[in-house]
């Protein structure tokens, strides 16, 4: 099974490997001259650090939360206008440690849902793991411009998402039987005033077959409304030795009969070619990034 990838892991892969300098060029560029430039709003985190009475951190790094099976922990709660601009987790690993005898829930059974401005259905609602591009519960070093799991441990976000209104997020507990142990977590955020009208809201959907149903196009995204499509975490496994990697990529905009974007094959949608040699070992799901206006 050397021939079979997880894709989701080799997307950000490689533009940190075969573009690493010119991106890192371009990026610090525009990263320090934005620091030139004066910024609306004030900074804000939600965190959780946990002060005593007087509001002295507690010591003895006790600053974490247990999430039960099925309960769900809301980190961040805000009202008003705001743009999130970073979040960084960290939590046990789902191996026996002496603070979890019996373990601990795995990314796969967290998800992750983020609410915007009141709306009851979330705009974010995705397995932890693959909005990190972590997929089936390994853990794996991720190094990418919007998202960071360093040392395959601590999960950074740097998608901006913003809100109008209001923001909830939280983690979703789905174990049955294990907790989330030693959750730590930093969300920072821009407090605004407002927010131009114009100003676009940030989407991840989640969706999966197993095994996938007929000898169609795999359907990854079908939306509505004005926007940006600007990423997929593709995991996939074969239920034979075969190679899945010629399926091309297909793009319709705007109601199209044939597509405007037609690619060559799975490993050259990823930024590799004639195969890769990252391993997969388990079954197919996919996770979708949408910025839309409506």
């Amino acid at each position: 099974m050397k021939k079979q990838i997880i894709v989701g892991f080799l997307l950000l892969f490689l533009l940190h490997n075969s573009c690493r300098e010119n991106y890192q060029d371009v990026s610090s560029g525009l990263i320090f001259s934005a620091l030139l430039q004066p910024i609306d709003g004030r900074s804000m985190r939600s965190s959780s650090t946990k002060t005593d009475e007087e509001g002295r951190p507690i010591p003895h790094n006790s600053d974490n939360s247990t999430v039960l099976p099925g309960e769900t922990k809301v980190v961040l709660d805000a009202i008003g206008a705001g743009i999130v601009t970073h979040m960084w987790f960290t939590f046990l690993g789902p191996e026996k440690h002496p603070w979890a005898p019996n373990g601990s829930a795995t990314h796969q059974e967290m998800v992750l849902r983020i609410f915007y401005d009141g709306n009851e259905k979330p705009g974010v609602e995705v397995p932890f793991g693959d909005f990190f591009a972590n997929c089936f519960g390994k853990r794996s070093e991720v190094i990418s411009l919007p998202v960071i799991v360093e040392d395959a441990d601590s999960y950074n976000c740097f998608w901006h998402i913003p809100f109008k209104k209001s923001i909830r997020i939280e983690i979703v507990n789905q174990s049955k039987e294990k907790n989330i142990s030693l959750l730590y977590y930093n969300i920072d955020w821009i407090k605004k005033e407002k927010l131009p009208k114009e100003t676009p809201y940030f989407y991840a959907k989640y969706r999966q077959e197993y095994p996938t149903v007929g000898e169609g196009d795999y359907l990854i995204l079908e939306t509505e409304g004005k926007g940006h499509y600007v990423g997929t975490v593709l995991a996939v496994r074969t239920r034979s030795p075969s190679w899945f990697g010629e399926g091309d990529e297909k793009i319709y905009i705007d109601g199209e009969e044939k597509p405007s974007i037609w690619g060559t094959g799975t490993e050259d949608y990823f930024l590799s070619a004639w195969g890769s040699n990252q391993t997969c070992i388990l079954p197919i799901s996919e996770r979708s990034i949408l910025i839309n206006g409506e």
